[in-house]
């Protein structure tokens, strides 16, 4: 049966359902046309995800792909057990996106299936591997997407079969030509051994350089790498020789962890580079000229272990040091083992340089420190603010909020890490919080709040809190009690949509929040449920 639909409109409600792959499946069966325009859809990127069953059917149907010489080759191979099916359509030539390690897994547990899961011969997984390999990257026509990440403990041959991807990867047939179209590269790779010889570090740098002369049209660069060796620099120079080699490289993660004198090649992306993320910082002087040159740079993220060096010169004449031109500034989940000092200077630098263009800011260790300096240097066009706040941070936080007139949304999460919250200074921050609840703008729509006080410091906070916002997410397991005082508030703010309550599928289950009150606030809010992601961590 043919549709009724013109192929446009089918195409349009397929593409929207995209992420969608249960139902995605479902359309497979609608008629001939959904059925064709769907398969293309669900065999981009087969193995996105690592799932033992599907893994084994997304094997067979490519097998049913091979040429029959190929075939006769696999049935050799198996001594005849195989039973091979004929392919309604070629899949292989759909795929877009390879993820190695999923890959891998599969032909795996494929093998594994016609072995009766005993351990198979190790040659026979190695010639699995290379034919089905061979037969994608000869068939695919639109390739965007190579994802080579690996950070599984495994068994000693398959550590040798791992520790040999960089090479292995470049041995399929056509995959020079296909690297031509390359858009999107993510490479995660931990190794936790020592690489004595040097072997390791010699794999890797001669992967980016021979990436480098056929791919240069990356726009999504992901590079996290992790192993021991004393020569990384090496890997850090191959790497930069990647990076200049593109045209037009839009995002860019990179890990300092290699080695930073990579660092300098960013700036080779001036005009192109949108997004950046620093994992484990550990040079700030050679990053700071690079982000005036990104003239096009939206988004700048430093995460994880931050160690960068005194920046007291810096911080002393950043007045005269020229602007960046970031619009998000983020520094989230950050570790530390030394004074935290040098991470406030940084930021401080960052949001002074940035002030006449930010809108969003997330940040953690906000100290007494860090509010004193952003009265002084304040980015008042910020819409988004969020922020782990020591106790010291939160009792002065009023005296910034008040001037951020556009603020839309206000992430407050209280940490007693890196300050006493016990302290006699601290003793009146309920009476700071409701100057806290009585400075926020009234342009703000949504609050997310997690506070080291009790229940009543909680209900003095929403009594005076007034502002009319549509959206409330509490980072803490609630009670009865708390959701009482939440409820007090809906019912003086009637523009409140939605809540959202760290664990709430839990705090039900276990009846911390009882069916009756939950119908209660129900009746006040319309969607009551999990908390928004935020980048912070919080475990109360």
């Amino acid at each position: 049966m043919q549709s009724i639909l013109p192929y446009d409109c089918i195409l349009d409600i397929l593409n929207f359902l995209r992420d969608d792959k249960k139902t995605l499946y479902d359309c497979l069966f609608v008629d001939r046309n959904f059925c064709q325009l769907t398969v293309p859809l669900l065999w981009s990127r087969p193995f996105e995800k690592e799932n033992m069953k599907k893994s084994y059917i997304i094997i067979n149907t490519l097998v049913a792909c091979l040429k029959e010489r190929e075939k006769q080759q696999l049935m050799k191979e198996f001594n005849d057990s195989i039973e091979i099916k004929t392919a309604l359509f070629d899949y292989a030539s759909y795929i877009k996106g390879f993820d190695y390690q999923n890959f891998e897994y599969a032909i795996k547990k494929w093998t594994e299936s016609y072995f009766n899961y005993s351990v198979q011969p190790f040659n026979t997984h190695i010639f699995i591997f290379q034919l089905m390999g061979d037969l994608i990257f000869t068939r695919t026509k639109n390739f965007k997407m190579l994802n080579l990440s690996h950070d599984k403990y495994q068994d000693e041959e398959e550590k040798s079969f791992e520790y040999n991807i960089f090479q292995k990867i470049l041995t399929f047939n056509n995959i020079k030509k296909v690297l031509n179209n390359l858009e999107r590269l993510e490479l995660k790779y931990f190794s936790w051994g020592h690489d004595i010889d040097g072997s390791l570090c010699d794999k890797i740098s001669n992967f980016f350089i021979e990436l480098s002369k056929y791919s240069n049209n990356i726009q999504d660069l992901i590079i996290d790498i992790f192993f021991d060796s004393s020569n990384t620099s090496k890997v850090s120079r191959s790497l930069a020789k990647l990076i200049e080699s593109q045209k037009n490289l839009s995002f860019l993660q990179v890990t300092e962890y290699i080695d930073y004198s990579f660092i300098n090649s960013i700036q080779s992306q001036a005009n192109s580079l949108k997004f950046l993320r620093i994992i484990e910082l550990s040079n700030f002087h050679s990053l700071l000229p690079i982000l005036y040159h990104c003239v096009k740079l939206k988004t700048l993220e430093l995460t994880e272990y931050f160690e960068v060096e005194d920046l007291c010169d810096l911080y002393n004449s950043h007045i005269t040091l020229p602007p960046i031109h970031i619009e998000n500034l983020l520094a989230y989940q950050i570790e530390m083992e030394r004074n935290i000092q040098n991470f406030e200077d940084a930021m401080a630098i960052l949001i002074n340089l940035s002030k006449h263009k930010l809108e969003s800011l997330t940040m953690e260790f906000v100290t007494c420190r860090t509010i004193s300096f952003l009265k002084l240097s304040c980015p008042i066009n910020l819409t988004y603010l969020s922020l782990k706040i020591s106790t010291f941070g939160l009792i002065k936080l009023h005296e910034i909020i008040s001037l951020l007139k556009l603020l839309k949304t206000l992430i407050i999460i209280e940490s007693g890490r890196y300050e006493d919250p016990l302290s006699p200074e601290s003793s009146n921050k309920i009476n700071q919080l409701t100057k806290l609840a009585n400075s926020i703008p009234i342009s703000l729509t949504r609050l997310g709040i997690s506070f080291l006080v009790d229940l009543t410091g909680y209900e003095k906070f929403y009594k005076e809190f007034s502002v009319p916002i549509q959206e409330l997410d509490i980072y803490i397991s609630l009670d009865d009690d708390h959701l009482r005082g939440i409820i007090s508030y809906a019912e003086k703010n009637r523009n409140l949509k939605r809540v959202g309550i760290m664990r709430f599928n839990h705090s039900c289950l276990d009846g911390h929040i009882s069916n009756d009150l939950y119908l209660e606030a129900k009746s006040l809010i319309p969607i009551i449920g999990e908390t928004k992601k935020i980048k912070h961590f919080v475990n109360r």
